[in-house]
């Protein structure tokens, strides 16, 4: 079985070009050196982005439709910086000292609306999905859906009418569960803490709404929904793995440690390469793909974690060369992205009550929902 440590060497030590032409005045903040533009850049775009996006949604016309794009874009990258700091890969990990991953995702945790939870929290889920090979979660939100059909319906129509429902339900049982779930699971620390950030949130939105009317909030409402759909849409096809209930236990009492549930084959290599896929937006022309900050290269990223955003096209490219799939109707573990966009629409529906399962179907894979690292539950 897989030692799930953090220490594990595929995800705390750079590869061996790492540290090449490695500055060590710039490393003492960034870990690679190649990176050192690239993450500055997408940095501050997001925050920067972020702020003159509100700008121009106080504005008319042309300006308010690019504010919200701009405010949609700022928070998707920051949402994969976000992923970028659960692998440890932007800043140089020091023994002791400040965690500047842990500042960053926080920061930028509090854009994304992903602060309800602790960034602690969101760590620690994405890890174990990496570890585990599997998406290791709290609740279930298919049973809680199966107990109230008046829910059920709500998202369902929501999910018809193009909306992101099932992300806008798993955000809302981020806030809720500290108040709703196991009482031996939740705290008061968890409580206080949604009280608070609601608090927060409330009134930097009322003051936004008092400065600048209804339409920046209209404006900030569309672009948010837009955001949650791009981040439902990315993780729809890049896995076929089992949903687990067990985040609440530590990874030692994992149901994945059920030996006569799990076999061996289920934590190798093999078993999470012929599970996992890319969805690029082209391989054609790579640069589309920084749209999403290069996330889209899910295969090489499950096989090589720490490898930085900047760095997965190459990795992709090495890794599909040296065994002749480079090309996109060769690579059987790369999704087309107008297949991606033909069921991510077609199965919106389906995919709300579609079971959790690791095997693979005779038909179309409906896609997973509800599996967002922004939402630790």
């Amino acid at each position: 079985m897989v030692d799930m440590t953090e220490s594990s060497n595929e995800f705390s030590t750079p590869s061996p070009s790492a540290t090449r032409r490695a500055n060590p005045a710039v490393l003492r903040i960034f870990r690679h050196a190649d990176g050192v533009l690239a993450n500055s850049m997408a940095i501050a775009y997001s925050l920067l982005g972020y702020g003159l996006s509100l700008m121009l949604l106080a504005q008319s016309g042309l300006w308010f439709f690019a504010g919200i794009l701009l405010l949609a874009h700022s928070l998707i990258i920051a949402a994969f910086l976000i992923h970028e700091c659960t692998h440890q890969s932007l800043f140089t990990v020091k023994p002791a000292g400040s965690d500047l991953h842990k500042w960053l995702g926080a920061v930028l945790s509090w854009l994304t609306g992903a602060c309800y939870g602790t960034f602690d929290a969101m760590r620690d889920k994405h890890l174990r999905h990496h570890f585990e090979r599997a998406d290791i979660v709290a609740v279930d939100y298919r049973k809680i859906l199966a107990r109230y059909s008046w829910l059920k319906k709500c998202v369902e129509t929501g999910q018809w009418l193009c909306l992101p429902a099932v992300e806008l339900l798993m955000h809302g049982l981020v806030i809720l569960w500290p108040f709703i779930g196991d009482k031996k699971a939740t705290s008061d620390r968890a409580k206080f803490r949604v009280i608070a950030v609601m608090a927060v949130r409330v009134f930097l939105f009322a003051t936004l709404g008092i400065l600048f009317g209804w339409q920046l909030l209209a404006g900030y409402t569309i672009a948010y929904l837009l955001f949650l759909t791009v981040m439902g849409f990315m993780d729809a096809f890049q896995h076929q793995y089992l949903l687990l209930e067990g985040l609440q236990q530590s990874r030692r009492d994992s149901p994945t440690r059920d030996r006569s549930r799990f076999g061996e084959e289920y934590f190798s290599r093999d078993y999470e390469k012929s599970h996992t896929w890319s969805n690029l937006f082209s391989q054609r022309w790579p640069l589309l793909n920084l749209l999403v900050l290069n996330f889209c290269y899910h295969n090489v990223h499950h096989q090589r974690p720490v490898e930085p955003w900047h760095r997965l096209p190459a990795l992709h490219r090495d890794v599909y060369s040296a065994v002749g799939e480079i090309e996109p109707d060769v690579n059987s573990q790369l999704v087309p992205f107008l297949k991606q966009i033909s069921a991510f629409f077609r199965y919106r529906v389906a995919r709300v009550m579609a079971p959790a399962d690791d095997r693979l179907g005779e038909g179309e894979n409906t896609g997973a929902a509800g599996v967002s690292f922004l939402t630790p539950l």
